[in-house]
């Protein structure tokens, strides 16, 4: 709909609009669509028309620009967003200079409505105008590109940035991200020691989303030797989490020798381990099959003041796949998943305890059948009222057939 011709001089509505903007309706959805309807029906036509022009808006030139502004606003607020580049189109279609300020404007009401991929948009235009952006600008253009999942052009927006100013700290860090996304850890390497050139400080933060990098990347010794350089700063460049990560890298490698070493060296640091150091090391120990060094990481764990949880006995529970255990390492489990109180979820639960049972019964748990230990995770369950997953029963009935009565009984409890 074109709406109706206009009858007023367009300066005459330019300072209609301005007014609206100025008085007490100007934030309010009132004030926003007043703005809109007196845009959309008597200026914008004649814009499409072509029959507009700058010159028609007579003493309110200057003004007209804050007009453009102001009705841009009043779009986003009404998520009409898309009108934001139309509102650009009508004023190069008027010769209605576009300024600095009126797209920089538009970014910041844009991205407050997380619509970076139209503020990309409205961008290309500003670019086809040749106006160049502020440093400011070129931060967010780079936070924009990085939301949108368009790595190369946010990339491209940070080279832009470096020509003609020191990046900010937060336009350090999304890069870093970037380069951690892509597991580009020379990228990210380069980028800790340029900011260091410029003086940009280098925080715990930054050097642990570089030592992540690092690990995702498989360069464990790149990422020793960067923890030992933070160590070396004042005040330290690390905390516990940079500890962890590099932790993490003796895991994926399942090295359990490496791990127990470097888990000495963390408590010998001035920072306390905490669950996730644990969980990490066990992890270690339960890939490279070293269960035997479990039992005495849970001792550690609980000297010093850490209660196992969910992560741990997920663990230790996938330990049970990997060929028969000692049936002290299963008690461990039991004993774990008794300490847990009924906050837990039953799913959870139910899983943990049917993996345990299928162990036991397929002959991949201590013994070439259940035992003891079965029959401890079996009160368990029924004391937890934790049912037998369709799997396990057939398994039970299988190696078991002198316990099929007691598993209908206990089903039928339920």
């Amino acid at each position: 709909w074109e709406g109706p011709e206009p009858r007023r001089s367009p300066a005459s509505v330019v300072d209609e609009i301005l007014s609206v903007q100025a008085g007490q309706d100007a934030w309010t959805p009132r004030g926003s669509a007043l703005v809109l309807r007196l845009y959309l029906e008597e200026l914008r036509p004649r814009c499409k028309a072509g029959s507009l022009c700058f010159e028609d808006f007579g003493a309110s030139k200057t003004r007209a620009i804050d007009m453009f502004v102001a009705v841009v606003q009043c779009a986003i607020r009404h998520r009409r967003y898309h009108l934001a580049e139309a509102v650009a189109g009508d004023m190069q279609a008027c010769g209605v200079p576009r300024t600095r300020n009126f797209y920089e404007s538009a970014f910041k009401q844009l991205a407050s409505k997380k619509q970076y991929h139209m503020a990309l948009t409205l961008y290309n235009r500003m670019e086809s105008d040749q106006i160049s952006p502020s440093t400011v600008t070129l931060s967010c253009l780079i936070s924009f590109a990085a939301e949108v999942g368009e790595l190369q052009r946010a990339l491209g927006f940070f080279r832009l940035l470096t020509e003609t100013a020191v990046p900010s700290i937060r336009a350090y860090m999304t890069v870093l991200r970037l380069h951690s996304r892509r597991r580009d850890f020379e990228a990210s390497y380069a980028l800790l020691r340029d900011m260091e050139r410029n003086a940009v400080p280098v925080d715990c933060l930054v050097v642990n989303v570089v030592l992540a990098t690092a690990i995702a990347s498989d360069e464990l010794e790149a990422a020793q030797r960067l923890l030992d350089e933070a160590e070396q700063r004042q005040p330290p460049g690390c905390d516990i989490v940079s500890y962890n990560t590099v932790l993490k890298g003796f895991s994926q490698r399942g090295d359990a020798e490496g791990t127990m070493e470097f888990l000495g060296r963390i408590c010998a640091s001035r920072f306390a381990p905490n669950a996730i150091t644990y969980n990490t090391a066990l992890d270690a120990l339960v890939r490279s099959g070293a269960l035997a060094g479990v039992r005495r990481l849970l001792r550690d764990m609980r000297a010093a003041a850490l209660r196992p949880d969910r992560f741990t006995v997920s663990i230790l529970v996938k330990g049970l796949t990997r060929g028969a255990v000692a049936e002290e390492y299963v008690q461990e489990i039991l004993t774990i998943l008794e300490e847990f109180d009924e906050s837990i979820e039953p799913k959870f639960r139910e899983q943990l305890y049917n993996t345990i049972i299928e162990a036991a019964v397929s002959g991949q748990g201590p013994g070439a059948g259940p035992g003891a230990l079965f029959d401890q995770a079996f009160a368990q369950m029924r004391r937890h009222k934790v049912a037998l997953t369709p799997s396990a029963q057939r398994l039970l009935m299988k190696a078991i057939p002198r316990r099929a009565e007691q598993t209908f009984n206990f089903e039928e409890s339920q």
